[in-house]
């Protein structure tokens, strides 16, 4: 496989950043190039980038923003940066990931063992867990059926792979076809369940696999769901705004009313239990209410990149730094 760009989106870690990069570059099949994406870190994250002695290849090309634009359009961001320089696969992941030395050459390996066009593919992911091996961000088992009635979930079992309706972006590996058409998260989602969403589009029109033989260790700081009643920062608690807004919108695109109304009646229980509680209860019953409300009536634009301009070369540094062991370009800010 030619032109498989890493891709990582990073804000204000810039410790975690450095092992999951680290790992993206000492793959037993590294990718050609790696791309981050600094979505306004404020923790010396660029400096920390350019003083690191990294390995001469593959390359990195960080690209920064001021403010931080949020999740969704970091992702986004980061995806179209990769388009633009002309990636043909796009191995995408948060910062706090950290993949094993094969996890690469293992989602390669999928591809050209069961396929043999990337439009045959919407994505490859890896198998996700914690430090401690215990199962996260689990992908949903697409269990939907074909014409002739028979879900087909289970096609490459045989190969380790499982079809999946959607998954999360921790070390999913995306052909340039499928950017083509549907291009990143929409920046919209701000935070939460973009990934979903940007997935689930995909597997509307393409099967996306879960590769089993590809491990991700995903440092998160919580392995449970999330859950509003476990919080105790204000600004978190409003963040969950997104929460509700995006989770009513992606059960009305993607599974229906019935699901929907479900999703409604279960988040109503929990703004009730929010008011009998003690911590914060106006700030969390508000931020469901109003996140409910507002996804009734949420309709997240998708936005396309530039497709039909021509290809854009390395980013033109603002800074550059070399050694005989290592380079590091920094782009203009966006």
């Amino acid at each position: 496989m030619n032109k498989v760009f890493g891709v990582v989106c990073t804000y204000n870690r810039r410790e975690l950043l450095a092992r999951c990069v680290e790992a993206m570059m000492h793959q037993t099949v590294p990718p050609d190039r790696i791309v981050i994406f600094d979505n306004g870190s404020t923790d010396g994250t660029e400096a920390y980038i350019a003083g690191h002695a990294w390995p001469a290849h593959p390359p990195i090309h960080y690209l920064r923003v001021e403010t931080n634009l949020g999740c969704a359009a970091g992702f986004h961001r980061a995806l179209e940066a990769a388009y633009r320089a002309g990636c043909e696969w796009a191995w995408i992941m948060d910062d706090d990931t950290v993949v094993a030395e094969e996890a690469l050459a293992e989602l390669e390996a999928a591809y050209r063992n069961c396929f043999s066009d990337t439009a045959d593919v919407g994505f490859l992911t890896s198998r996700i867990v914690t430090p401690d091996g215990e199962p996260n961000n689990v992908q949903l088992v697409d269990e939907r059926r074909d014409v002739g009635g028979y879900k087909r979930w289970s096609s490459f079992l045989a190969q380790g792979l499982v079809m999946v309706r959607w998954t999360s972006l921790n070390s999913t590996l995306i052909p340039r076809a499928t950017l083509s058409r549907h291009f990143g998260p929409s920046p919209d989602f701000v935070i939460w369940g973009d990934d979903i969403d940007f997935t689930a589009r995909i597997t509307k029109e393409r099967p996306g696999y879960l590769v089993g033989r590809s491990l991700a260790v995903h440092h998160t700081r919580s392995r449970a769901q999330l859950n509003i009643f476990d919080e105790v920062e204000p600004e978190r608690i409003r963040n969950f705004y997104y929460h509700y807004r995006n989770g009513v919108y992606i059960r009305r695109a993607h599974y229906g009313p019935l699901q929907m109304m479900l999703f409604l009646a279960k988040s109503l229980v929990e703004a009730a239990g929010a008011l009998a509680g003690r911590n914060h209860r106006l700030l969390k019953a508000y931020s469901i209410l109003t996140g409910l409300m507002a996804g009734c009536l949420f309709r997240p634009p998708i936005l396309p990149y530039e497709a039909d301009a021509p290809e854009k070369a390395d980013p033109a540094p603002l800074q550059t730094r070399s050694s005989p062991q290592h380079e590091h370009l920094v782009s203009t800010h966006g």
